[in-house]
């Protein structure tokens, strides 16, 4: 979703606001140049994040993060005498993009990292 949407030299910030939201983090980089962050953890079954990666990573959530339950929600299902089932099977993690935006607030660089567990 990020490599689709966002598009150095052309992508505002008024074009980021209306596609991910407003940014966990506004900072400022060495040359002055103002630095949105998001930061997004999240938890999501064996299923759900098999079908994120079936869509390519494309969620409705903007961000294309795996899942809506957020770090502190939870997937939970049972299985017995040895047996687990898909929605048992969880996997965490997180997604961070930082976006610098040049003077005339259009996406000067970005950057992703993500972690899984």
């Amino acid at each position: 979703m990020v490599k689709a949407t966002v598009k150095k030299g052309k992508t505002t910030q008024t074009d980021v606001l209306s596609t991910f939201g407003a940014p966990n983090i506004i900072t400022r980089d060495t040359d002055g140049l103002e630095v949105w962050t998001y930061d997004v953890q999240y938890t999501a079954s064996a299923a759900e994040a098999a079908e994120w990666k079936a869509r390519g990573g494309v969620s409705g959530t903007g961000l294309g993060v795996a899942g809506t339950t957020l770090v502190g929600g939870g997937a939970s299902g049972g299985g017995s005498g040895g047996r687990s089932s898909a929605v048992s099977q969880v996997s965490s993690g997180t997604f961070t993009l930082m976006i610098t935006f040049d003077d005339g607030e259009v996406v000067k660089d970005y950057r992703m990292m993500s972690t899984k567990f």
